[in-house]
C-alpha cells in the first residue's frame, strides 16, 4: 500500500479512510506494549505418550512434557493457537500415564 491509495481507501486490502478516527481532542492514554517469543521450532522429543526420549532414544522414566516445551510439532509455520490444544491433548495423556506410573 502506497500514501496515495491509502488517501484514496484501498478496498483491495480493507483500508477505509473514512472509518479511521480523528485523535483530535485530549486526554490521550498511552498503553506500554511489549513483544515476545511465543514459541521456538524445537523443544522436547517426545513419543505419543508424552513421554520425554533423550539424546540416545530412550524414554526418561516418570518424565512428560505437553504444550509449548513439546518439540517436533512446528516446523516452518505456526497455526494460531494450536499449542493450547497441543497442552490439552498431551496434559491429558501425561496425566493418565503418570497416574498408571503412580500405581506401580
Amino acid at each position: 500500500m502506497t500514501r496515495r491509495s491509502w488517501r484514496r481507501g484501498s478496498a483491495s486490502l480493507g483500508a477505509n479512510k473514512a472509518g479511521a478516527l480523528p485523535l483530535s481532542e485530549p486526554p490521550y492514554i498511552a498503553i506500554p506494549v511489549t513483544g515476545g517469543i511465543t514459541f521456538t521450532f524445537g523443544g522436547l522429543k517426545c513419543d505419543t505418550s508424552a513421554r520425554v526420549i533423550d539424546t540416545r532414544g530412550q524414554v526418561m522414566p516418570g518424565l512428560y512434557a505437553a504444550g509449548e516445551p513439546m518439540g517436533e510439532i512446528f516446523y516452518n509455520n505456526y497455526p494460531g493457537a494450536s499449542s493450547v490444544i497441543r497442552g490439552a491433548v498431551y496434559g491429558k495423556i501425561a496425566g493418565a500415564h503418570a497416574a498408571e506410573r503412580a500405581k506401580g
